[in-house]
């Protein structure tokens, strides 16, 4: 038993590996980046979409080494960029008003 569950694990291993592979190069058609690569192990950690403002996701757990006064590059950057979108919406509504 202890032997057909190696097997089995290894199994679902590979054919988690096919799906990845098969599924990358049709992803990157459509926009996605694959942008944090894990070195040792080759296994994806981020990707994104950069034609999509906020369109960002990744494996790891950067709320981990979080703090209020000290956010994760990650939250920092995506409430930055919010706090830019929305006064540019906010100009678009203000100009569109006067016209």
């Amino acid at each position: 038993m202890k032997n057909r569950g190696k097997e089995l694990f290894n199994k679902l291993y590979q054919d988690t590996q096919l799906t990845e592979t098969e599924y990358k190069e049709l992803l990157e058609q459509k926009g996605l980046v694959f942008s944090g690569i894990n070195e040792a192990s080759n296994l994806v950690e981020i990707v994104e979409i950069p034609t999509h403002p906020h369109f960002i996701a990744s494996q790891f757990h950067p709320e981990f080494s979080s703090r209020p006064n000290r956010a994760h590059a990650l939250f920092s950057e995506f409430i930055h960029h919010a706090i830019i979108y929305s006064q540019e919406k906010n100009n678009n509504i203000e100009e569109d008003n006067k016209k």
